[in-house]
């Protein structure tokens, strides 16, 4: 029984993957920077170059991809012909997780 008296019927996939602090380095060398900068045009450099950095790093890929469940062998084979179409994954027999970039 989950919250709120929901209760798991089945579990469809399960994914694991480990955290790895793969952006410490960089944050942490452009702060000491930031830090020991005398003048505020350093300052304000450094700043902005950590900030646009991380910007682009924590940017959603939600908004500039698009994942399609297919399970019509027609329709998979359209999707994949798109020009923006980058990977897929089988899910079962039936079922096809389909990855592009949007338009």
């Amino acid at each position: 029984m989950l919250a709120n008296g929901f209760r798991v019927t089945k579990i469809h996939i399960d994914f694991k993957f480990d955290h790895k602090p793969y952006r410490k380095t960089f944050i942490d060398k452009f702060v000491r920077k930031y830090q020991e900068a005398k003048a505020n045009v350093e300052k304000g450099n450094f700043k902005l170059i950590l900030n646009s950095a991380l910007g682009k790093m924590c940017e959603g890929v939600c908004h500039s991809s698009r994942c399609d469940v297919v399970t019509d062998q027609k329709d998979c084979a359209q999707i994949i012909a798109d020009l923006n179409f980058r990977l897929f994954l089988i899910m079962d027999s039936k079922m096809v997780l389909l990855h592009r970039k949007k338009a």
